[in-house]
């Protein structure tokens, strides 16, 4: 346990971001960040344990390197699910000639969202 348990906070953040992928409806997202953290948890533990001949330690050692995998992945893919959420509706109103009073709103929106973070 003292391999993982500093890497817990990590795990909180990959969470919070699926939580947010899974909620917008970005399931391809969400289901790449878990396959491919599960993938590399199996493919290190079985390097680490066998390859680099650490035995359990090395598989203990590979959750918290899937974890930061992961977690990087679904952080890029929550930056890019929330830039594409917020363009949508501005190319909405750009066609409509509204483009001003949606970028003002999607600016508020953007800066309420970091504010969170």
């Amino acid at each position: 346990m003292h391999i993982v348990t500093p890497f817990y906070f990590i795990v909180t953040i990959k969470v919070m971001c699926d939580g947010v992928l899974r909620g917008g409806s970005a399931m391809l997202y969400f289901m790449t960040t878990t396959f491919t953290d599960l993938f590399l948890r199996v493919a290190l533990a079985f390097l680490f344990a066998k390859g680099l001949g650490l035995g359990a330690t090395g598989i203990w050692m590979a959750w918290p390197v899937g974890w930061c995998i992961g977690t990087a992945l679904s952080m890029v893919f929550y930056v890019t699910a929330i830039r594409k959420a917020l363009a949508e509706p501005l190319a909405v109103a750009e066609a409509e000639g509204q483009a001003a009073e949606v970028r003002a709103e999607a600016e508020f929106a953007a800066d309420a969202e970091m504010e969170t973070l």
